[in-house]
């Protein structure tokens, strides 16, 4: 059987690119000018929390909790910027336990872990109710030893976290000094 050798003309290669580069581009400076925007209490590490929705009460009462400006944040390689959710915010607390379901997560009425502690990733996922088991230890609870989600950090890496270590993440400013 004959292979074709047909390839494309360096036109179209270069055109692609740059329609590819101009998108890289163009999300980039969108970024750039999102992240470096001062958006007051709003802004926070998740990008998915920049919107127009105003923070908790939890929020509001703890401004100490909030990242300001990028400076602020202290460990970049262990603070969430994008990740796996079931809604567009989180707001996370010490103090959260985990979704009553790592099938589903939860969101209604719910904040903080609840929403970003699903079964995404991490081998066969949850398909049917997949509580979390209880651990005498924190965060007091146990989970299937491959659930995880994956992660996108403050400092442009992004990798797979399993489950019972998002508590271990820093989340908001002064995360786990009380």
């Amino acid at each position: 059987m004959k292979q074709s050798s047909k390839k494309s003309s360096p036109k179209t290669t270069w055109l692609i690119s740059g329609c590819v580069a101009l998108v890289l581009l163009g999300g980039c400076i969108f970024l750039e000018k999102l992240l470096m925007s001062d958006l007051g209490p709003q802004r926070k590490t998740q990008i998915s929390t920049v919107n127009l929705i105003p923070p908790p009460p939890p929020v509001v009462n703890n401004p100490q909790f909030v990242f300001n400006k990028p400076t602020w944040v202290q460990r970049p390689a262990q603070t969430p910027l994008f990740n796996d959710a079931v809604y567009m915010d989180e707001w996370p607390l010490e103090s959260d336990p985990p979704a009553p379901d790592l099938s589903t997560g939860a969101y209604n009425n719910i904040m903080g872990m609840p929403r970003c502690t699903i079964w995404r990733h991490g081998g066969t996922t949850a398909v049917a109710r997949t509580p979390p088991g209880h651990s005498t230890t924190p965060p007091y609870f146990t989970f299937p030893g491959s659930a995880a989600i994956n992660i996108g950090f403050d400092d442009g890496h992004a990798q797979q976290v399993k489950l019972k270590d998002l508590w271990q993440l820093n989340w908001h400013q002064n995360w786990g000094s009380d």
